[in-house]
């Protein structure tokens, strides 16, 4: 995932809490397609914790599932999440 725009964040020092959306290029088995991420972070101290998800298709990015009898019916959809942890490098 390359990031290109972030928009929203501005609030997480004033509360302690805050939502951003994330723009970017996004490659998934070597095709490459625009992804926004939402993004929900809290602060406490000098560590920021967060989650960013957001929801692919699979037929964007060409993903094949086989047809077997044994596996069961795949959605085109399907969601990306991932936990973030930031640290301030001068407290590591």
């Amino acid at each position: 995932f390359q990031p290109t725009f972030i928009s929203g964040g501005e609030d997480l020092f004033e509360t302690g809490s805050s939502h951003m959306s994330v723009t970017g290029d996004l490659t998934i088995s070597g095709t490459i397609r625009p992804a926004t991420f939402d993004v929900f972070m809290e602060r406490t101290g000098n560590t920021i914790t967060g989650t960013a998800s957001t929801t692919l298709s699979r037929s964007d990015f060409n993903l094949i599932v086989p047809d077997l009898p044994f596996i069961a019916d795949v959605p085109n959809e399907f969601e990306v999440s991932a936990r973030i942890t930031a640290v301030r490098a001068d407290e590591l």
